[in-house]
């Protein structure tokens, strides 16, 4: 298992965030005790740019400015200019509670953070569709018509509409001026168009397949981030792979990680205390949790260190195999 996280790594974050970006890795690693190239990566593999671009701005206007004094802007996910629903911007809380913590409880590793984050936006929204597909193909909903868009054209009003007007004692109502004129205008002419249930379905359908091949291409491109295992018979199931390494062939059965009863892992180096390098995609440190078998480190002596980098998402070794023996890890 990996270490605990280093709270010095969320302490930094923290104050980098709140200095706006300002604050020197230099600075953050003096203030942390820890060499800057440790602070630098932090800030990359958490995504602390990210997060800074994310974070609200405040808005307004030079001091003393009061055009927009006692008006409230729109809130995050007003709703008011929807129509079918398709291309709302979808929030967690547009959707059923169960299917929403569902998807906020899964679960990335560490280098797949931004596809696993990807992929939940994704899911969110796939599960808000089906539910306004669901609406719009219900029975009782067929008789139904939507109200996509009230349309007004106005026009001036002439000083005889004026004179009509207050000479019958009618208040006909006064449109506003769509430039920001001063003159009095009123509506010509109303215009309603609505669609059917039918018509709505279809629109959301379309975005609906669209958004499923956003979801198959985007896990397919987290598969290439897996490793899984396989079976061997012998040397003549084994083709080059990857970096000209020997790997078995597609058709060879796959082995689930609970069965196996032995990992020897390779390394660049490694050190005694069970900690490993390898070239840095990850993809034991992902594989291993899901294991139940002792995780056995295979390192030549004249490539061994001790000063290896740690990080949290990392994997200890049970036991140490060299030329001169097998030693039994203690982190």
């Amino acid at each position: 298992m990996g270490r605990p996280r280093n709270p010095k790594r969320d302490e930094a974050r923290k104050k980098y965030l709140e200095s706006g970006g300002q604050i020197s890795t230099k600075d953050l690693a003096a203030a942390a005790g820890v060499p800057e190239n440790r602070i630098r990566k932090w800030k990359s593999q958490d995504k602390w740019n990210d997060e800074l671009k994310s974070k609200p701005k405040k808005r307004g206007g030079q001091p003393g400015n009061q055009n927009a004094a006692g008006k409230t802007p729109a809130k995050n996910g007003n709703k008011n200019a929807v129509t079918h629903g398709a291309f709302a911007q979808v929030g967690i809380e547009d959707i059923p509670e169960d299917q929403a913590e569902a998807i906020k409880s899964m679960e990335p590793g560490e280098t797949m953070l931004r596809m696993n984050e990807e992929l939940q936006g994704l899911l969110v929204r796939k599960v808000y569709l089906t539910g306004l597909l669901n609406q719009y193909t219900a029975p009782d909903k067929q008789g139904e018509y939507y109200t996509d868009k009230i349309v007004h054209m106005i026009v001036p009003m002439s000083v005889e509409d004026k004179a009509q007007a207050e000479g019958m004692g009618v208040d006909i109502g006064q449109a506003t001026d769509p430039e920001g004129g001063k003159e009095s205008m009123k509506t010509a002419m109303k215009t309603v168009i609505k669609s059917s249930p039918f018509d709505r379905a279809m629109k959301v359908e379309a975005e609906l397949n669209r958004l499923n091949g956003r979801i198959i291409k985007l896990l397919d491109s987290m598969r290439a981030q897996e490793m899984e295992a396989r079976r061997i018979e012998g040397m003549g199931d084994l083709v080059s792979g990857k970096y000209g390494i020997l790997a078995p062939r597609l058709t060879c059965p796959v082995v689930e990680p609970e069965a196996i009863d032995l990992a020897l892992i390779p390394c660049s180096t490694g050190s005694r205390t069970g900690l490993r390098l390898g070239y840095g995609g990850g993809y034991y440190d992902r594989y291993l949790p899901r294991t139940r078998c002792p995780a056995v480190l295979l390192c030549r002596t004249h490539v061994m260190r001790e000063d290896i980098p740690m990080e949290d998402h990392d994997v200890f070794m049970d036991y140490l195999i060299t030329e001169k023996g097998i030693t039994a890890c203690k982190a």
